[in-house]
């Protein structure tokens, strides 16, 4: 009887919190979508594209790959802060100045 109490009291919490909140779905798809790029690997291929394209080919495997790691990393972890704080408010995009809002295709 004592852990059907707890497990009514949490899934009520989880209630609570998800019901009403319907900009928290958008927050945890772009969290989730986020943290899958350290998976998919689009802000590496995008960095060294573009540096090759405009600082050279030699550039853009050396510079290129670092700063497409750096904004991969980056990426990932603004996805997991996004995942963590889904029911919580605010439920904008974070870091708008350094990375757009959805991965890059």
């Amino acid at each position: 009887m004592r852990n059907t109490f707890s497990f009514l009291a949490v899934l009520a919490a989880v209630a609570a919190l998800g019901s009403g909140c319907a900009n928290m779905e958008n927050k945890l798809g772009r969290g989730m979508r986020n943290s899958y790029e350290i998976v998919r690997m689009g802000e590496m291929r995008r960095s060294m594209e573009q540096t090759s394209l405009f600082e050279g080919a030699g550039v853009g495997r050396t510079t290129g790959f670092v700063r497409g790691l750096n904004r991969t990393l980056a990426r990932t972890g603004i996805g997991v802060y996004e995942i963590a704080t889904a029911p919580f408010p605010p439920y904008g995009p974070v870091a708008k100045n350094y990375l757009k809002p959805n991965p890059v295709y």
